[in-house]
């Protein structure tokens, strides 16, 4: 019988016998390699970039407020830190190419009174007080900061986001508060704010332009509702007695003074201005963004007395 070839077994050669300390050794490796090749893949930009020339005495404020804005938001904020003085000569100085900053953060004594720096800073808001008490101040007497809106940005939406979440109690008052620092009555943070108005046929006519010019540049939505002028009263009065007191409106533009009675939940908070500009506007007292109100009003002066 003829057997059927069967090679010798080799005397050198072995099956490798693959360990589990192997094997996680092996997986660290290749985990490593991965990440070495990741780091030097060339990055996409990671979202809009904000530029912001900061007083010095906030340093230490910005850096512990701002990351969570950045992640909240997908954006990148880049702040240059200056004495209070330089800002201002800075923000008056001709030359564009000098000033690339979209917001100015910096002391407000009697600064806005001049003329020059308030065509430069197109909108600010109030977000933070030095007491006397603090190491910073000098005086006998608390100093506002403010946040200005430069009107050379090219991001105003974004700026004034910034701006507002630095000065929201939820947000960058908890920062401020503890280096010591007093707060300002910021409005509630909300991304995009909406703001309801009730207001006639005839002042939407003047307004509408206005009114979406002022929601681009501030990232807000305007709710607009149009009544008669004689039917306002009555369609407040069914929302104050009903159970959607949501649907309130946050401003209500009027004629005339309206006659309501100390009780009713409206006060108005353009008094002083000129019979022709704006239309006389009331403001719910439960309102949540009556900072953001105020600007609106101004912003609709601002607009009418340039027309």
């Amino acid at each position: 019988m003829i057997k059927a070839f069967e090679p010798a077994p080799s005397k050198h050669f072995k099956t490798p016998k693959y360990t589990g300390v192997f094997l996680s050794l092996l997986s660290m490796f290749v985990l490593a390699s991965m990440f070495v090749v990741w780091e030097q893949i060339p990055k996409e930009n990671e979202g809009p970039l904000l530029q912001v020339k900061v007083i010095s005495t906030l340093k230490q404020c910005m850096e512990g407020i701002s990351p969570s804005f950045e992640k909240e938001m997908g954006v990148s904020v880049h702040f240059t830190y200056s004495a209070d003085d330089k800002i201002v000569e800075e923000i008056l100085s001709p030359d564009e190419e000098s000033s690339p900053f979209d917001l100015y953060i910096f002391q407000e004594p009697d600064n806005l009174t001049n003329s020059p720096l308030r065509d430069q800073c197109v909108e600010r808001i109030p977000l933070v007080f030095i007491p006397p008490e603090h190491p910073a101040n000098s005086t006998a007497g608390s100093i506002l900061i403010s946040a200005n809106l430069s009107n050379r940005t090219q991001n105003p939406t974004l700026a004034l986001q910034f701006a507002r979440y630095l000065a929201a109690p939820s947000r960058g008052q908890f920062g401020f508060s503890r280096n010591g620092f007093g707060g300002v009555n910021g409005d509630l943070w909300s991304e995009i704010p909406t703001l309801k108005i009730f207001m006639s046929q005839e002042h939407a006519s003047k307004v509408t332009s206005q009114l979406k010019a002022f929601e681009v540049r501030e990232g807000v939505t305007l709710e607009t509702s149009t009544l008669p002028i004689e039917k306002m009263d009555s369609a407040l009065q069914i929302i104050l007695q009903s159970e959607a007191q949501e649907f309130l409106p946050d401003l209500v533009f009027l004629k005339q003074k309206a006659s309501w009675p100390p009780s009713f939940p409206y006060v108005l908070v353009n008094a002083n201005a000129p019979e022709h500009s704006p239309p006389l506007i009331y403001q719910a007292k439960g309102n949540a963004f009556p900072n953001l109100s105020k600007r609106l009003i101004r912003f609709l002066t601002q607009n009418k007395k340039a027309a």
